[in-house]
């Protein structure tokens, strides 16, 4: 994804470290320019955001610093091709933080499932290949195309 790259709001929320109703909100204001069909671009957000707290006086100038950095390092990073780096290196990283709550799940299953040893078994051999699959996949597919 570059700076001018068209996205939707939520994308936008994430981007920002916002609500998706704060950049709707925005947009209403005047702040960020959507196009005709809603979506905007990760420079008009973040320069719209600025804007907005700039405007607002009543934010910290924390905050404001916080944002023009983050506009910064997504200019910077989009210049240097990195800005899809470190999306997959989050998405990797969000991936393995709710693999940790699906394996947690999945590896009570045959407890709740059955009292059978031999059927517990089988039923623990089912989630161990696919726990082994999924970990395969996030690692080809996030982890090694950074």
């Amino acid at each position: 994804m570059d700076i001018n790259e068209k996205i939707n709001l939520a994308q936008a929320a994430a981007l920002l470290g916002v609500t998706p109703k704060t950049v709707s909100v925005l947009c209403s204001q005047g702040y960020i320019d959507r196009d005709k069909n809603g979506f905007v671009t990760p420079a008009r957000a973040t320069q719209g955001y600025v804007l907005s707290i700039k405007k607002a006086g009543g934010r910290a100038d924390a905050e404001y610093k916080q944002v023009k950095t983050m506009e910064l390092k997504n200019r910077v990073a989009a210049r240097d091709g990195k800005y899809q780096q470190r999306a997959n290196e989050e998405a990797y990283q969000l991936s393995m933080e709710a693999w940790t709550q699906v394996s947690n799940y999945l590896n009570s299953l045959p407890a709740m499932i059955t009292r059978d040893p031999a059927e517990r078994k089988r039923i623990t051999a089912m989630n161990t290949a696919f726990q082994h699959k999924f970990v395969a996949f996030v690692n080809t597919e996030l982890r090694h195309s950074t």
